[in-house]
């Protein structure tokens, strides 16, 4: 889930929600999410490397839950997409504001991938 100056609390928030969705159906350690940010703000950037450390504390996300901010913002969040993928990472997810939503969606990878 890319990031660029977005709220952190909100955006965070979002992430344990999915977790705590895919925690339900039982598969949830078999997923894992990454987040990238190109936040500028050196404020908003302490807030996300707080809230992140908060997210692996409350959902036992240590080894699921990567979070990275790049030192370079070329192409923003297309380019931090580009370059998680570089590396070789796939399956970024991101976050509906609805959690009927995300149920649907989850329900989806899960029948596409056999979970």
């Amino acid at each position: 889930m890319p990031v660029l100056n977005e709220n952190p609390v909100a955006t965070f928030a979002r992430i344990a929600a999915m977790d705590a969705v895919l925690a339900q159906t039982g598969f949830g350690h078999r997923f894992a999410f990454a987040i990238p940010s190109d936040t500028r703000d050196q404020k908003v950037a302490e807030q996300e490397r707080r809230w992140f450390l908060r997210l692996l504390s409350n959902t036992e996300g240590e080894g699921r839950m990567f979070y990275r901010r790049r030192a370079d913002n070329i192409g923003k969040k297309a380019g931090n997409c580009q370059d998680h993928a570089a590396r070789g990472c796939h399956g970024l997810l991101q976050p509906t504001r609805r959690t009927e939503t995300q149920h649907a969606c989850f329900d989806g990878m899960a029948h596409r991938t056999g979970v």
